[in-house]
């Protein structure tokens, strides 16, 4: 696993409205092809969330360094680099949500399988990194299924859907109208969220009308276009976006045409930032991006990290697993049990060569040594594996 290598950022190191500096997963992606092929990487996979932007690489034997113009890219903001089988033990925790914003939430394994298939069906993805991404999710779905632990509808949408009703229900609203800006997982979240407390009159948005009513018929609601809302058509005591774009949707102008009307909870759930920051000093304006959100995730925190706790042997036992299979292809051991047979059946052949055998006497000769060869050989592989790998607990 020398070969592995990861760079990257999270909100662990910046705050998740700084995530985009890094790059959008385009640019991104084009920066990446562009030097496997150059031959420079064996293969990669670029998991980008709303809180994370991290480039999983093999690199290409000869290569002993991340190339330079990737190390550039990714050093915008401050992040983290790995090496080796660091880098696996990183991915089996995002993978099993303990890296998370909120922890234990369930949408990142859907996001962290995407990503693979994304480079599956873009032929970028290496034999190592299948066999890494896939035992994560593996081990991701055994602490689930343990411990509870991403089972819950926890996700960053379903907090800012609970931190909007909260403050709608300090101002003392009832039945709130409320439009939500986007049509992917993130926004269906929402909506779900939304649905499971108290009543509430929803209105889904999209520039594509019909994905705005295949939500509505799902959810329950209205639609609207993204010009109505723009221009004030509609009043509404909470607007929550979550769509990618590279350039904010509500900007001042916008926002305080929102006020028009009375107060407004903005619930910013995109990446990057769908909203602009300075909206929330508006008067009329409670605004609730991914930074604020984060905060409110933290003081949550306990009851989820006790299941963290569980979680962990499930972890270290998933990853010992995984770095043995690569010890064990590493060692050869496949080829040292084809070595005893292949070594048997020429002693065999040597043996028999000289004549005065029955064919039936050869026969039993034949299993007689192949029988002692696979023994021999499960015995060295036992040895092998007990004096170069730690013992599974």
């Amino acid at each position: 696993m020398k070969h592995l290598h990861l760079i990257g950022t999270s909100h662990r190191f910046v705050p998740p409205s700084r995530i985009g500096e890094v790059g959008s997963k385009e640019e991104l992606l084009q920066l990446l092809n562009r030097e496997k092929d150059q031959g420079l990487l064996r293969g990669f996979v670029l998991l980008c969330t709303c809180n994370r932007r991290e480039a999983y690489l093999e690199l290409a034997p000869g290569s002993k360094e991340i190339p330079p113009s990737i190390v550039r890219a990714f050093s915008r903001v401050p992040g983290l680099r790995l090496h080796g089988p660091s880098v696996t033990e990183h991915l089996f925790r995002v993978a099993s949500s303990l890296d998370s914003m909120v922890v234990g939430e369930n949408q990142i394994s859907g996001q962290v399988r995407a990503a693979v298939q994304d480079a599956r069906d873009q032929r970028r993805l290496s034999s190592l990194l299948e066999e890494g991404f896939q035992a994560a999710l593996r081990t991701a779905k055994e602490i689930r299924r343990k411990t509870g632990l991403g089972t819950q509808s926890v996700s960053v949408a379903s907090v800012g859907a609970a931190a909007t009703r909260t403050l709608l229900a300090r101002r003392g609203i009832e039945n709130p109208r409320i439009a939500i800006v986007g049509a992917g997982t993130m926004a269906k979240k929402a909506a779900s969220a939304f649905r499971r407390g108290k009543a509430c009159r929803l209105f889904f948005v999209n520039r594509s009308e019909h994905k705005a009513r295949a939500l509505a018929e799902t959810y329950g609601g209205e639609t609207l276009s993204l010009a109505q809302v723009l221009r004030g058509s509609q009043a509404f005591d909470a607007l929550l976006t979550a769509v990618s774009t590279e350039k904010a949707l509500i900007d001042l102008a916008c926002a305080q045409i929102l006020t028009r009307e009375g107060p407004i909870v903005l619930t910013d759930l995109g990446s990057p930032a769908n909203i602009e920051k300075r909206c929330g000093d508006l008067d009329g304006v409670s605004l609730l991006d991914m930074d604020k959100l984060r905060e409110i995730s933290e003081a949550k925190l306990e009851e989820r990290q006790a299941l963290a706790a569980q979680a962990e042997p499930i972890l270290q036992r998933g990853l010992a697993r995984f770095r043995n299979r690569q010890k064990a292809k590493d060692l050869g051991l496949d080829r040292v049990r084809r070595e005893h047979l292949k070594l048997a059946e020429e002693e065999l052949s040597r043996i028999t060569q000289f004549g005065g055998f029955s064919e039936s006497y050869k026969s039993h000769l034949e299993e007689a040594f192949l029988r002692l060869a696979k023994a021999h050989a499960h015995l060295h592989l036992k040895d092998l594996k007990t004096r170069l790998m730690p013992a599974q607990t």
